[in-house]
């Protein structure tokens, strides 16, 4: 029951109304945490794009740990052309995870682009009316904070924003972040953890409307160590973005 939960995805749908104008809606997949490696790899890289594709999403996010520490078993297992197949109209973007940072960062980046996503690396981009933003791991002792991020970039868009670990959703409620999709927590993974998780975050799994913005930190597509998930299970989120007006 355990490898089931890890290996067999959910997707989860939400649809949030936001603040601002938007020519017309935008969905968005969101799947973090593959942690790509020697028991989660390629044919995992295939489900999640026949996910994407059936869903018709527009936006692919993936806010960090895509690699499980280095590429070694990514280049010995040959997920490029798996990874390739990952595609949307408007991109696939991605951020860096703790896993990422540990000790293999240029190499995991090297390899996302090469692969053809566009890694955020604390850095904004405008891209179809919307306004992208990725944050690196808080492993990035240099990063920015969000509020600087914004400065001086046009927030009357619709503002996006990718944060690894959900640990500054309070401070990002009072900015102009209209949505936010976090990973890491992994709803704990293996109970009772998912109940631990949750004394320790804001939000440590799920969806909630905070201030002005709407956050969601998902469990993750795949697992960390060992294929087993217990009380939490592999997911993808599927979020449908209106304008109120």
């Amino acid at each position: 029951f355990g490898m089931y939960n890890a290996y067999t995805p959910v997707v989860r749908y939400q649809t949030v109304f936001i603040n601002k104008k938007m020519d017309k809606p935008l969905r968005i997949g969101v799947a973090s945490d593959l942690h790509l490696g020697i028991l989660f790899g390629a044919r995992q890289l295939d489900k999640l794009t026949d996910i994407m594709k059936r869903e018709k999403v527009d936006m692919v996010l993936l806010p960090g740990d895509l690699m499980d520490d280095t590429v070694d078993a990514y280049l010995k297992e040959n997920m490029k052309p798996h990874l390739q197949k990952l595609t949307a109209p408007i991109g696939v973007y991605a951020t860096l995870g703790n896993h990422d940072w540990f000790r293999d960062q240029k190499r995991i980046k090297h390899e996302l682009e090469a692969a053809g996503l566009t890694v955020l690396a604390n850095q904004v981009l405008e891209v179809n009316g919307v306004l992208l933003v990725g944050r690196s791991d808080d492993l990035d002792r240099k990063r920015p904070s969000a509020e600087q991020l914004l400065e001086g970039q046009n927030t009357r868009l619709p503002v996006l924003l990718m944060d690894h670990r959900p640990t500054s959703i309070e401070t990002h409620a009072r900015l102009p972040i209209d949505v936010q999709v976090s990973g890491h927590v992994h709803n704990g993974q293996v109970a009772p953890a998912n109940l631990i998780v949750r004394t320790l975050y804001r939000l440590a799994y799920g969806y909630e409307a905070i201030g002005n913005g709407h956050f969601f930190t998902t469990s993750g597509y795949g697992f960390w160590g060992i294929p087993l998930r217990l009380g939490s299970q592999s997911e993808v989120w599927v979020i449908d973005i209106k304008s109120k007006h």
